[in-house]
């Protein structure tokens, strides 16, 4: 039914073959897009974008979206509609996603989703995968209406918590407390449905883990990887890049704009919807400081808080890599095991070999795949593949709510106040050092920063006991030299 699958040029009939898709998964800056136009062409397809902030309209720099004469006519859906105030989430995501899938399926059309919002992926591929409230797309007017709180940045976090654990304490227990944006997003779901977020956990997934249903017939993943040191390098360089093609001018005018919607009381979230870019809070420190629009007039001071930002925004971008690869192999390598959905990891760790290690093997085992000939193991390709395709955990604990348990790190936890007491504050607003679940905690205990002060306690331990020591000496050695002289004296 299908051309040979050495063929990367020829593209694949989708007449009568609904219910499939192509998803494509990895960090940022990986080449992820490319891949999705080299697939899209290859499988008579069309692209489906699975970033959340590329679904913002304008701002082409700061969301890194593809240009258009990088993407060879082939068309591209949910990218670029929404306002910059809206908020969107995965709910929404879902829902408009399937129904972009459902029209592809009449054209016969085959739907390649790319990005790197993993959780938005997970949505669409699994059925009730994650949980989404019962209104997609929040609006600022609704939620600042019937909750307040739920749109002001000035609330405190932990004034946020309470009310989340009057409401569901499960849930407030599973949330660390300074995670601002889970615990927001729990609230939220508590206040659209009316119900615990716990409860909904339990209704879909039940108090254990079942397995995972996959929504579509013959679902196929590639997740392209690079390794971790030339990944970090490759970031740095891109965000070099955008500042050359005109970043700042994309976050002056974002800050502009949200200068206006805080003169109108609304001023915006960095927790939610596009002003969680990365790139826009990193510069606020430079942007608030009022520079010039022409950066050659900038001061001394200016131009070194602004590579101070650039480097602020380097290191935010490398942890995103980060985090996007613990999602990858802590909640979806997991779900396509138990779901029997084949994940392709394809090194793109050299540049230089694109379409001999990522193209040419994707396309190959995209089209035998979806033609129903045999393809490769998914551990055969390499041996970075068969090391990266385990996953880290079997158990998803988000889906067990009665594993959700907070351990606090005393010794942490006072020096956090110790900190806070440094800078002239009440010690009482330090963050209490909270885990939650065991997985956590020894990850804690593990960590370097816990371990340099175990050290450092056991320093000052073992001086106090020194201290203690030669004070007795010194005080026995006084009472010695006392007692001999009564015994000298007349």
């Amino acid at each position: 039914m299908s051309s040979p699958a050495s063929d990367p040029t020829t593209d694949l009939d989708n007449t009568m073959l609904p219910r499939r898709i192509c998803a494509i998964i990895g960090t940022t800056g990986v080449g992820k897009s490319n891949l999705s136009i080299a697939l899209a062409k290859a499988l008579n397809g069309e692209c489906i974008n699975g970033d959340s902030m590329q679904v913002y309209s304008g701002m082409p720099i700061i969301t890194n979206k593809m240009p258009m004469e990088e993407r060879e006519g082939v068309p591209h859906h949910l990218l670029g509609f929404l306002g910059r105030e809206e908020e969107y989430l995965v709910g929404g995501f879902e829902r408009d996603a399937r129904g972009v899938v459902g029209e592809l399926e009449e054209k016969g059309k085959m739907p390649v989703l790319v990005g790197g919002t993993h959780y938005y992926t997970q949505s669409l591929l699994f059925q009730q995968s994650l949980v989404s409230t019962s209104t997609a797309t929040f609006t600022f007017s609704e939620d600042a209406a019937s909750h307040p709180h739920l749109t002001d940045p000035t609330v405190p976090t932990s004034t946020i918590l309470s009310h989340l654990r009057s409401l569901d304490p499960a849930m407030a227990n599973r949330w660390h407390p300074n995670d601002r944006r889970k615990i927001l997003n729990s609230l939220r779901i508590c206040v659209r449905t009316g119900r615990p977020h716990t409860e909904i956990l339990k209704e879909q997934h039940g108090d254990s883990v079942e397995m995972d249903k996959k929504r579509y017939e013959k679902t196929l993943i590639f997740w392209v990887y690079s390794r971790t040191e030339e990944l970090n390098q490759r970031l740095d360089n891109r965000v070099d890049a955008m500042i050359t093609q005109g970043l700042f001018e994309e976050i002056r005018e974002l800050y502009d704009f949200a200068q206006q919607l805080a003169a109108r009381g609304r001023e915006p979230d960095c927790t939610k919807g596009l002003w969680q870019s990365i790139g826009y809070k990193e510069f606020l420190p430079y942007l608030s400081s009022n520079p010039p629009l022409n950066l050659d007039e900038e001061t001394a001071e200016l131009r070194e808080l602004r590579a101070k930002c650039t480097k602020t925004m380097k290191a935010s971008t490398r942890r995103y890599a980060k985090t996007q690869i613990k999602w990858i192999r802590h909640k979806l390598l997991a779900a396509c095991k138990s779901a029997g959905i084949p994940v392709y990891l394809l090194d793109a760790t050299e540049l230089n070999k694109w379409n001999e290690t990522v193209r040419d093997p994707a396309v190959s085992i995209a089209k035998s795949y979806f033609a129903g000939e045999t393809v490769p193991e998914p551990d055969s390709l390499s041996d970075l593949a068969k090391d990266m395709l385990v996953p880290v955990q079997e158990l998803d604990m988000a889906r067990q709510p009665s594993r959700w348990t907070q351990k606090v790190c005393e010794l942490c936890s006072e020096a956090e106040a110790k900190t806070v007491a440094k800078t002239g504050k009440d010690p009482e607003e330090a963050q209490v050092v909270i885990l939650g679940g065991e997985e956590e905690w020894k990850k804690h205990i593990n960590s370097r920063g816990h371990k340099l002060r175990i050290k450092a306690k056991s320093k000052r331990e073992h001086f106090e006991r020194w201290k203690r020591e030669k004070a007795a000496a010194e005080r026995a050695a006084r009472e010695e030299g006392e007692s001999s002289e009564k015994d000298e004296s007349p």
